[in-house]
């Protein structure tokens, strides 16, 4: 299946999902593969989480335009690669779509199948390292798409 729609999803939607969705975007687009977020529990509506906003903005990521969405079937069935930021919202997806197992992966796939910590409520030295491990795995994805069979 070739990839027209890429989806990160994690748990609120307003700290990890939306940072790699904005450093997706100008990875993938230019291949014509739009990239949106979503939450499993997402706030729906809610901006990006300030500490997040803040950390992105100093890396030129542009987060103040973002609104935090819910997860919905349809968002998933949409999707042609659904990225997972740990074990629990892979888990989560896949108990309620199963049939689009073959489509979900964790963002850190590529590197050990590594999760992404929830820096929510967490010192800003673990919303730094979040950040610096999102960054890292989404560069690891647009040369590794020609070579999945989704």
């Amino acid at each position: 299946m070739e990839i027209h729609k890429v989806l990160v999803v994690c748990t609120g939607n307003i700290c990890r999902s939306p940072l790699a969705e904005a450093v997706l975007k100008p990875l993938l687009q230019p291949r014509g593969i739009t990239v949106e977020s979503a939450g499993t529990h997402g706030v729906v509506a809610a901006p990006a989480h300030w500490q997040t906003e803040a950390l992105a903005r100093q890396q030129g990521i542009d987060l103040s335009r973002h609104r935090a969405q819910a997860l919905t079937p349809a968002l998933m069935k949409s999707a042609d690669l659904i990225l997972a930021l740990d074990q629990t919202h892979r888990a989560w997806m896949l108990k309620a779509q199963p049939q689009l197992a073959g489509r979900i992966y964790k963002l850190g796939h590529w590197s050990g199948n590594a999760d992404v910590e929830d820096p929510y409520g967490q010192p800003e030295s673990v919303f730094l390292r979040v950040q610096e491990e999102i960054i890292r795995y989404c560069k690891q994805w647009p040369s590794t798409l020609g070579t999945m069979t989704i």
